[in-house]
C-alpha cells in the first residue's frame, strides 16, 4: 500500500503519476488524514484512493457527538458507494471503536486496539 500525506500544495501531475505507478505495480493507494485540513472530498476525487483515513480529529469523542457523527457517517456513505474502504485512524476508547463500528468503517487503527510496535 502506498499512503499519500498532506501536502502544502497539491501537485495534479505528481499525484497522477503516483496513482499510475501504484496502480501499475497492484498495490493499493490510501489517503491519508481525510477530513482535517487539505486531504479533501476534491483530493479524494482526483486520486481515486482505494483506501480513505479518516483523521482522528473527526473521532475524538464521536460517540457522544451527533454532528460528528453525521460527518463520518457521509463520508463513509460517500466512500462506499465509490468502492473506497475507510479506516477510522486514531480509536483510543471502545465508545469511538462501537460508534465507528456501526458507522461502517472498514478497518480500525489507535491505541485502544493496541500500541504500535
Amino acid at each position: 500500500m502506498v499512503e499519500t500525506l498532506e501536502y502544502p500544495v497539491f501537485d495534479h501531475v505528481a499525484s497522477a503519476y503516483k496513482r499510475k505507478q501504484t496502480s501499475q505495480f497492484n498495490n493499493l493507494l490510501s489517503l491519508d488524514d481525510f477530513g482535517s485540513g487539505l486531504n479533501t472530498c476534491e483530493i479524494a476525487e482526483f486520486m481515486k484512493p482505494d483506501i480513505i483515513k479518516l483523521d482522528r480529529s473527526l473521532l475524538i469523542g464521536i460517540d457522544s457527538n451527533k454532528e460528528k457523527q453525521a460527518n463520518c457517517d457521509h463520508i463513509i456513505s460517500a466512500a462506499h458507494n465509490h468502492g473506497v474502504k475507510i479506516v477510522a485512524e486514531g480509536i483510543e476508547t471502545k465508545a469511538e471503536f462501537e460508534c465507528m463500528k456501526q458507522l461502517g468503517s472498514d478497518f480500525f487503527q489507535g491505541y485502544y486496539l493496541g500500541m504500535p510496535i
